[in-house]
Parts: C-alpha cells; structure tokens; sequence
C-alpha cells in the first residue's frame, strides 16, 4: 500500500517555523523599545539620529539645526526645511559650544521654525536672529518693505542706471524735465578755439538760458526691495480677421520701497514723462551716511546780481502775420 503525505515537507514547515519565530522576538523587542522598557541602538538611530550622533561627538561640539535645502529671502522658515528626507533626520552641524554661544547661533528649532528670512540661505547654513525678520511678519514680498515705506513697481526701461543692484542696496531716484525754448531752432553758439576754447565753450552751454534742465529728487534712500527680475504680462490687439489676439510680453521690472510722498511724487513724474535716473549709494560700513543728492534750478534769467528774481507777466505780440504770448519780467 502507497502513503501519500499531503501538506508542506517537513524542512520547509522547520523554516517557516523560524522565520515565524523571529518575527515575533523582533515585533516583542519593538514594543519593548517604543514602550520605553528597552531600547534597542538600532531602532533609537533610526527614530532620532541627531541624539545617536550627540553620543558619539566629541567634547566641546554641539549639533545645531541647518538648513535643509536653499530657500530664498522672504520665506517662511517650514519644518521640512529643516529635514533630509534621504536619511529621515534632522539636517544638523557639529560646532564648538564656545562658537555657538559667542555667536548667537540658535539651537532649538522651535526659534527657527515659522521666522520669515531676510536674505537668501544656502543649504546646511546654520541660523542666527540676524537671518530673519522679527516674529510676525508675513511671509512674501512684503516683508521688505520697511516699516512705514511704501512699495512701487517700475519697469526697468523707465528708470536708467538700476541694472546691477541687488536686494536691500539704497538709490536716490533723480528726474529731470528739459528747458528748451521755441525760439532756439537754428540757434547755435559761437565756435571758440585755443587752449581753453572747449573748456569756455561747455560754460557757454551750460549758461545757455535756452538750454536748461530743471532736476528734482523724486526719493531719497528708496531700497531695493526685489532686484530686476522678468515676468510675462499679457497683451491685446483687435484685428477685422482674427478679432482680439493675446500674446506674453516679456518685462523687466524692479521693486522699490520709499516713503509714501516720495512714491506719489514718483507716481506723478513718470506719468508726465520725465527721464528718471537712479544714483546708487555707497554700501559701505563706513559711509556716514549724511551726503545728500541736491536738486538743481536753471539760472533765471531775469535774476537781479544780487539774486532777487522778479515775478513774471505775459505780453502778447504780433511778429509779422503771428500774434504771441511771451513771458516777461515784472521790473
């Protein structure tokens, strides 16, 4: 008679016996370990890294919270930020406790987690109050703008000598509204030569009560609140064919903040106009700070040599077949 044996042989149901067994010993020392009975090296780095390697750091050195990943100058400081998913840990750097203390370097990330930046950071940069605004501030493009400034959006094209600044420089924005007679057509001053000929030339010029232009300071100290940067606005145009079309058009523009006079004073100039400059300030640290850009008046011509300058008064006349208005001192 044939026995037939049904079911698993008996090596495989003995290793099916011991990897059961394993599992079991390795889920009991699991619940050991998270119950705070006993816990396992293995498990304890795994669940928090940084206290595994404080263990093994040398005397003196101190782990203190890095940055994660780049972030940029107004964001908002986010737990992630602060930890590397790869190794599921904190991002942390060694330092001496001495150079943490005299630097004010922060080490609990409860002071870090939900400050807004100042400025751009690099991965694995450590923090100090320095790096962020004070606690409250909103996240974004407005926590550059100084207390009491107000902010304006320029394109670049309207204002020359802003290429090349970066986030935080100060300007004095300048303008200026030329001076040009209706009679000064065909004029032209006289040649002169010799040493000194082109020297007394420009003074003439710069005399030239036909040729002025009146300079105004529109703000002074406006900070640069987001250097040039482009973005796409939108654009329409109707045609009888194809109706009305939109397409991107690409723009430079740059953030400026200044005090809210200054900024309807900007306002008011670039709807009229005007040519509007920027003049850098130094970024020293031993710049005093004091020098101001000054405003510039043409010469009147009508001033006395003392510099009294009369009032004036409009006369008409008749110059062949035209009648005019022209503009006349009171005295």
């Amino acid at each position: 008679m044939v026995h037939r044996h049904y079911g698993a042989p008996v090596g495989q149901r003995v290793l099916m016996g011991a990897v059961f067994l394993a599992l079991a010993g390795v889920g009991v020392l699991a619940i050991l370990h998270f119950s705070g009975v006993y816990r396992l090296p293995v498990f304890a780095k795994a669940e928090d890294g940084d206290e595994g390697r404080r263990n093994v750091l040398p005397e003196g050195m101190v782990l203190v919270p890095a940055l994660a990943r780049p972030l940029e100058a107004y964001s908002q400081v986010q737990g992630p930020d602060l930890f590397v998913a790869n190794r599921q840990a904190w991002a942390e750097v060694p330092l001496p406790r001495e150079r943490v203390a005299e630097a004010g370097i922060l080490t609990d990330r409860k002071d870090i987690i939900g400050r807004v930046l100042r400025k751009d950071k690099a991965a694995g940069r450590v923090f100090t109050e320095d790096d962020f605004y004070p606690e409250g501030t909103r996240p974004g493009l407005t926590a550059g703008i100084p207390p009491g400034m107000r902010a304006v959006r320029i394109e670049a094209s309207r204002i020359e000598g802003i290429h090349g600044l970066a986030r935080g420089d100060l300007v004095d924005l300048v303008y200026s509204f030329p001076i040009e007679s209706r009679e000064s057509d065909g004029f032209e001053l006289p040649q002169i030569v010799g040493v000194r000929g082109a020297e007394m030339e420009m003074r003439q010029r710069l005399a030239n009560p036909e040729k002025q232009s009146t300079v105004r300071i529109a703000a002074r100290g406006a900070v640069i609140v987001e250097p040039l940067s482009a973005r796409d606005i939108p654009t329409f145009s109707t045609s009888l064919v194809r109706g009305t079309v939109s397409r991107m058009r690409s723009v430079q523009e740059v953030v400026l903040a200044m005090m809210p006079e200054e900024a309807v004073a900007l306002t008011a100039a670039l709807e009229s106009g005007a040519t509007l400059r920027a003049f850098p300030r130094s970024g020293r640290s031993d710049d005093p700070g004091t020098s101001e850009t000054p405003e510039l008046e043409p010469p009147n011509p009508y001033a006395s040599p003392d510099g009294e300058v009369p009032g004036v008064k409009v006369m008409e006349v008749i110059d062949g077949n035209a009648k005019k208005v022209i503009a006349v001192p009171e005295k």
